[in-house]
């Protein structure tokens, strides 16, 4: 057999071969995927939804003025509070409703159960990035910076003591609580209300024509003054729970009696201010511990 031969007959065999043998196709990796979970399929555990406003041009914005907090929603577990952004109230809610597209909270006041109202959440989007609340438009927090923010600064005014120029600081979150007063004996207490003041410090007001908000503890009795009122309720219970004192109370009004429980939280370690149906209020004995106005 010649060279010829055998070079051709290579050849053939390797080309038979070649033919026999399958390619695999050549695949890419997959490539991971974000969570396609849509905003409105998340947790409504714990949420807050931001107040919008239309700027000069139309678009929206978060207004922030100095002399208040953003208005806002959130939902903290079984607990609605709404922020007007100089007050803010708590609710407790009874349960959540799907109507249509819309989430309707039916809600209570703390310690009115008769007291019922509700909120609903209307989707202004696919998305769930803005909704209307009450009539007004609000934003997730979670995409506010989809949004510009607008600061309005403070009016400077030299005849009033908390007036600043500039933002306001904020008020600090809970500085720690105060378990030894709130395991003590609460049976003489004086809370006086007090205000965070635009200078970065609480605020206690001393006015001729009006007598302070408080709360006072005397004996079994809490008195509750108002604007000039006081209501006297028996205290029930009073007992803490981990940083909150709860006093369980009742009231004769028209001949009826009227349940009515407080929570008095602690805002610090050592009892000075604290946290009474949505207001700040300080105990009278560290009263010389913050701004008084006159």
């Amino acid at each position: 057999m010649n060279r010829t031969n055998i070079l051709w007959g290579t050849l053939l065999g390797c080309s038979l071969l070649c033919l026999g043998m399958r390619l695999r196709p050549v695949t890419a990796e997959p490539i991971p995927q974000r969570s396609k979970v849509k905003p409105q399929a998340q947790s409504w555990k714990s949420r807050v939804f931001i107040r919008l406003q239309r700027d000069s041009t139309g678009q929206y914005a978060i207004y922030d003025y100095c002399q208040s907090s953003i208005p806002s929603y959130r939902i903290e577990g079984r607990h609605l509070v709404h922020n007007w952004g100089q007050e803010q109230e708590r609710f407790l809610i009874s349960r959540r409703e799907r109507r249509g597209a819309d989430h309707v909270f039916v809600t209570s006041s703390e310690g009115e159960p008769q007291a019922t109202s509700s909120f609903r959440f209307t989707p202004l989007d696919s998305l769930g990035l803005l909704w209307r609340i009450e009539g007004e438009p609000f934003i997730d927090s979670l995409y506010a910076d989809r949004v510009p923010l607008r600061h309005h600064p403070c009016p400077h005014d030299p005849e009033q003591e908390d007036a600043v120029c500039g933002r306001a600081p904020q008020e600090p979150a809970p500085q720690g609580r105060a378990f030894k007063v709130l395991n003590q004996d609460w049976k003489e207490k004086t809370f006086l209300n007090v205000y965070w003041g635009n200078r970065g410090r609480y605020v206690y007001e001393e006015r001729a024509d009006l007598p302070p908000m408080s709360y006072r503890i005397h004996g079994d009795l809490l008195i509750r003054s108002v604007e000039g009122r006081a209501d006297t309720a028996v205290i029930q219970r009073s007992y803490p729970v981990g940083g909150i004192r709860i006093l369980s109370t009742f009231i004769s009004k028209g001949g009826r009696s009227e349940q009515r429980v407080y929570r008095i939280t602690s805002r610090d370690s050592l009892g000075v201010i604290w946290e009474i149906e949505g207001g700040r209020y300080v105990d009278s004995l560290y009263l010389d511990k913050i701004h008084v106005k006159r």
